[in-house]
C-alpha cells in the first residue's frame, strides 16, 4: 500500500490502492509519476498529521478516486472490447484473427486486436486505449498516448479511444489526428482501409450527476460570472478568487474542470475563457431557476408600472434589489416584450412590507408578479443601472430569462447574441 516516500506511476496504484474495492484504478489523467512523501493507506497504515506542505498531493488523490467510483474502469475496458468486435464482425470486410482480452505485444494498450482486412488481406492491430472520462483534454491525452503505441509498433498498427460518453469536440479531436473512437452510448467512428464506420447522435448513457452538479455549484457559479462578465481577457488564480469572493482551492478547482473541457487556455501570465458561449450553453441546461425562493403577488397594473413602483418602494428599503428575467432582458435588449414583473429582493423580511405597500395580492396561481430571494449572493454580481432601472447582469438575466417557457428561449438567445457575445469580439 503507499506508504512514506512512495513513487509510483498512476497505473501501479491500481493494484494496490483500490484492489479492495474490487475496481482497477485507472486515470482519465495523463500517465506519470507522482511522488509524494506523505501518503498513507487509512485502512492499513497508521494515520499521522497530514504534512500541510504536502496537502495539494493528498487531496488531489482523494478527489481523483472519488471521481472514479462512477463508473469501473474494468467494466468500460471489457464493454468497449466486446462491443467493438460486435461491430467487426458486423463488417463483411473483417475477420478476426485474435480477439484475445490482452495481447503480450500490445502492453501499453488497454487492450488489442487483430484483424484480416480483405479483399487485399491486410492485417491490422486495433489497440484500444479507455478512461472514464472522454472530456476533450483527456481525449487529447489518449490520442497521445495511442500515437505512441502506434509509433512503437508496426505501421499497420490502428488505434481507438473509448470511453464511457464522448462530446463532439472529444470527437473531433481523435478524428482529426487519425484515431478511431467508441463510447458506452453507441456513438462510433473507424476509418482504415477500405473500412469506415460512423455513428453518432446517441445521448450519454452514462451522465456523471454528481460532476454536474460540482461544475455548477453556486460557488463555482460565482467564478464563472466574473469569467463571462469581464469579457476577454487574463486572469491569475488568486486574482479570480477574490473577485469571485471564494476559497483560492474552489477556485483551483473550478479552473481544473474548465481544462478537462478545453474552455480555457493557460498561459505565462495567466489564464482565459476561451468558450463563453459553450459555458453559457451548459450552464443554461443545468441552472434552475427553483433554487430562488420566489414569492408571488397579483398586480392590475402594466408591468411597466409596477417597475417604476417597486424601484421607488424597493430602493431605500432593500438595497440587494434588482429585475432580472424579462423584466431586465427588456432594458438590455428593448425588442423584448413581456407581461409579467421578476426581480430579486435579498432582504427576505422586507417582501411583505413592500407588497402590502404597492397593493399586491398573493397569489398561487395567476400571478404576474415574482419576487426572488436569492440563492446565493453571486446572483446579484455584477448588478447594474440599465434603462434607469437596477438590473442584474446579463450573464444572470440570460440564466433567468431561458427559464421562462413564454418566449425565454428566444429572449435568452437575443441576449446571448446581442449582448454578452458582443463583448467577447
Amino acid at each position: 500500500m503507499l506508504s512514506q516516500n512512495c513513487s509510483w506511476r498512476w497505473r501501479a496504484v491500481s493494484h494496490c490502492a483500490v484492489r479492495q474495492e474490487g475496481v482497477r484504478f485507472h486515470s482519465g489523467f495523463s500517465t506519470g509519476e507522482y511522488n509524494s512523501p506523505n501518503l498513507y493507506c487509512h485502512k492499513t497504515c497508521i494515520k499521522k498529521p497530514l504534512d500541510v506542505r504536502h496537502f495539494h498531493y493528498y487531496n488531489g488523490f482523494h478527489q481523483l478516486v472519488k471521481r472514479l467510483f462512477i463508473v469501473k474502469i474494468d467494466e468500460v475496458v471489457e464493454q468497449g472490447r466486446k462491443s467493438l468486435l460486435e461491430i467487426l464482425e458486423e463488417i463483411p470486410a473483417i475477420k478476426i484473427k485474435d480477439r484475445s482480452p490482452t495481447s503480450s505485444a500490445y502492453t501499453g494498450a488497454d487492450f488489442a486486436i487483430t484483424i484480416e482486412v480483405k479483399p487485399t488481406r491486410i492485417i491490422r492491430h486495433l489497440i484500444g486505449e479507455v478512461k472514464i472520462n472522454g472530456q476533450p483534454a483527456i481525449a487529447r491525452d489518449a490520442v497521445r498516448q495511442l500515437e505512441v503505441q502506434i509509433g512503437k509498433n508496426s505501421s499497420n498498427t490502428y488505434g481507438i479511444f473509448i470511453a464511457p460518453y464522448l462530446s463532439i469536440d472529444a470527437q473531433n479531436i481523435c478524428k482529426a489526428a487519425g484515431i478511431g473512437f467508441m463510447d458506452l452510448a453507441g456513438n462510433c467512428y473507424l476509418s482504415f482501409d477500405s473500412v469506415y464506420v460512423s455513428r453518432n447522435s446517441f445521448p450519454n448513457l452514462y451522465p456523471d450527476r454528481r460532476s454536474l452538479n460540482s461544475l455548477f455549484s453556486p460557488k463555482a457559479e460565482r467564478i464563472f460570472r466574473v469569467l463571462v462578465e469581464a469579457g476577454p481577457r487574463r486572469w491569475k488564480t488568486q486574482e479570480l478568487s477574490d473577485e469571485a469572493q471564494v476559497s483560492i482551492g474552489q477556485t483551483a478547482k473550478v479552473k481544473s474542470r474548465l481544462q478537462e473541457r478545453e474552455w480555457i487556455r493557460s498561459g505565462k501570465i495567466g489564464f482565459e475563457l476561451t468558450q463563453p458561449k459553450t459555458l453559457l450553453d451548459d450552464w443554461a441546461r443545468s441552472y434552475r431557476i427553483g433554487r430562488n425562493k420566489v414569492y408571488r403577488y397579483y398586480t392590475l397594473l402594466t408591468p411597466q408600472e409596477s417597475e417604476k413602483e417597486l424601484s421607488d418602494k424597493a430602493g431605500p428599503l432593500d438595497t440587494g434589489f434588482a429585475f432580472t428575467s424579462f423584466s431586465a432582458a427588456s432594458k438590455y435588449a428593448p425588442m423584448v416584450r413581456y407581461q409579467r414583473l421578476d426581480a430579486y429582493l435579498s432582504s427576505e423580511n422586507k417582501i411583505t412590507e413592500i407588497a402590502n405597500l404597492l397593493g399586491w395580492k398573493e397569489v398561487a396561481t395567476g400571478a404576474n408578479v415574482f419576487l426572488y430571494v436569492p440563492y446565493d449572493r453571486g446572483v446579484l454580481y455584477a448588478t447594474r443601472s440599465e434603462s434607469s432601472r437596477s438590473v442584474v447582469s446579463a450573464t444572470q438575466t440570460f440564466l433567468d430569462v431561458s427559464q421562462s417557457k413564454a418566449r425565454g428561449e428566444e429572449a435568452a438567445q437575443a441576449l446571448l447574441n446581442g449582448v454578452i457575445l458582443e463583448r467577447w469580439k
